[in-house]
């Protein structure tokens, strides 16, 4: 049984997101892709956003703008925090989510269906055959190979992996649109290479912080790819020719 502060707190942070429009509350949700203390660019995080269909423009407004508005009601509403960077004398806007919030969001997300942790999959034990939507993976543990099985992934459009995930085999899935590989020990150039063969229907990858040394040739396959993170790797010829979708490219060392 949850002692009463923490009940306290959970109902303070439910009536929350109770309180969220429709728009912020899938926003909100989706913070949950990220690992704990994780601090996250503006800019990354609204092309995810865009990737994943999560905002629109309207008659006055370009996605940009829309996702800028939204993204400081979030700070507004204390779901994110700004976390000031400074990066060529310039100060970047990154934010992070807090730790009993971020808590919150990986048990509703679970819940609504919207997205699934390694957290959530780990405590959900009567989740066979469930249809999963997006899926982020920060822990390894020795179940979780087998929980995967058991899992409907062939309509999974986000996947997020990092730090010490054991293999994941990549052919589980089939439609992605967002991938995310930030920090993951496991990827290779080979694996880069399957990517850009299988997951056509990719707008967003992030190869950030591994061991990839080259991009294949294949990557222009990748037609409706928006933004390419290959930053901090050790990648050191670029050939992104016939990526006419592509307006996001980082390449910072």
């Amino acid at each position: 049984e949850k002692i009463p502060k923490l009940k306290h707190v959970e109902g303070v942070l439910s009536d929350k997101y109770d309180d969220l429009p429709c728009e912020l509350k899938l926003l909100s949700l989706y913070m949950s892709a990220f690992p704990r203390g994780h601090t996250m660019e503006k800019q990354r995080l609204i092309s995810k956003w865009r990737a994943e269909g999560l905002i629109a423009p309207d008659m006055r407004r370009t996605y940009e703008e829309v996702a800028e508005e939204y993204f400081y009601k979030l700070i507004d509403m204390d779901i994110i925090r700004p976390v000031p960077r400074k990066h060529n004398s310039e100060v970047e806007t990154w934010c992070c989510v807090n730790n009993f919030m971020l808590q919150f969001l990986v048990s509703k997300s679970a819940q609504k269906k919207f997205l699934r942790t390694s957290q959530s999959i780990g405590s959900a034990r009567g989740s066979e055959n469930e249809m999963v939507k997006r899926l982020a993976l920060h822990q390894h543990y020795p179940e979780l190979p087998t929980l995967l099985e058991t899992m409907d992934l062939s309509h999974t459009s986000s996947l997020a992996l990092s730090g010490t995930v054991n293999r994941i085999p990549l052919d589980m899935f089939v439609h992605l649109v967002v991938l995310d590989l930030e920090g993951w020990r496991s990827l290779d150039d080979d694996d880069l290479l399957q990517i850009c063969i299988r997951f056509l229907l990719l707008k967003y990858l992030s190869v950030k912080k591994t061991r990839i040394s080259m991009l294949p040739p294949q990557i222009t396959e990748l037609r409706y790819l928006e933004t390419l993170d290959i930053s901090h790797t050790r990648v050191a010829k670029i050939e992104a020719y016939g990526l006419f979708s592509l307006t996001t490219l980082d390449l910072r060392s």
